[in-house]
């Protein structure tokens, strides 16, 4: 056995605090809103693992008309379904949004 790999780090399967999300809005009407969540990264920064299972996700940003009506202290709760993708590294985010904007 001259050639043994070591075994890397088997990735998460649910998002946890501290990565960074993509996320899309299921249950608010509102276009806008729904636009600014799909177009921006969040992060994770709790997660309530009761029954709701509801994480807590923090954006920078937010305009003033959806900050007022839709956010409480920067942050909005969004449910497990509604995280599309997450990561440690946020460039790793920030290209799959730009390969979506240019349709790459």
């Amino acid at each position: 056995m001259k050639h043994l790999d070591t075994f890397k780090e088997r990735p998460k399967l649910e998002p946890i605090v501290g990565n960074y999300v993509l996320c899309e809005e299921k249950s608010d009407r509102n276009p806008e809103l729904r636009n600014f969540i799909k177009n921006n990264i969040g992060k994770i920064i709790n997660f309530d693992g009761g029954k709701s299972s509801l994480y807590t996700i923090e954006y920078e940003n937010i305009p003033n008309n959806l900050k007022i009506a839709s956010f409480t202290a920067d942050t909005r709760l969004m449910d497990r379904d509604e995280i599309i993708h997450f990561s440690r590294d946020k460039n790793f985010l920030q290209t799959l949004l730009d390969a979506n904007k240019y349709n790459l």
